[in-house]
C-alpha cells in the first residue's frame, strides 16, 4: 500500500488548506477530498505511466476533465469574481510529456521514488469515491448549470 504524508505549519497557506480539509467541508474526510483532487489533476498521467489500456485512460481523462472544468466554474462563483477579473490567457499546464511520464513510471517501478522528509503525517490515501462524493459532484454540476 502506498502512503503520502503531509504536515505543514498553520501559519502558511498549505497549513490552512490542510486545516480546512480536516474540517470536512463537503461532508467527506480530508483523505477523500485530497484523493478526489489528486485524481482529477493527475490520474490520466499516472495511468499512462503505468501503461493502462487506452480506453481506461480516455475514460479517466474525460472524468478528470469534467471534474476540473466544474471546479474552474465553481471557484469564481463562490469567490464572487466576475468574468472580467479572470485572466484572459491561461498559464501553461503542469504536465509531463509522454516520455517524462514513462520515465516517472520507471522510477516508481524501480523503487526510486521516496517520501519528502518534511511530510510527517501518514495518511492512507487508498480509497474509492463514496456515494456522498458522487452526490456532491452531481449537486455542483446542477448548481453550475442553473
Amino acid at each position: 500500500m502506498e502512503r503520502i504524508s503531509l504536515k505543514r505549519s498553520l501559519d502558511c497557506l498549505d497549513g490552512k488548506l490542510i486545516n480546512y480539509l480536516n474540517s470536512n467541508p463537503l461532508g467527506m474526510s480530508s483523505t477523500e477530498a485530497i484523493m478526489l483532487a489528486l485524481r482529477a489533476y493527475w490520474l490520466p498521467m499516472a495511468m499512462l505511466a503505468h501503461k493502462q489500456n487506452q480506453q481506461q485512460i480516455q475514460e479517466a481523462a474525460i472524468w478528470a476533465t469534467s471534474q476540473l472544468q466544474a471546479q474552474a466554474l465553481a471557484i469564481p462563483q463562490i469567490c464572487g469574481l466576475s468574468k472580467q477579473s479572470l485572466p484572459s490567457k491561461l498559464p501553461n499546464p503542469i504536465v509531463l510529456s509522454k516520455i517524462e511520464t514513462q520515465e516517472v513510471a520507471l522510477k516508481v517501478n524501480s523503487g526510486e521514488v521516496v517520501d519528502h522528509p518534511d511530510d510527517e503525517d501518514d495518511w492512507d490515501l487508498n480509497f474509492q469515491p463514496t456515494a456522498d462524493m458522487v452526490a456532491v459532484n452531481e449537486a455542483l454540476k446542477r448548481d453550475l448549470n442553473d
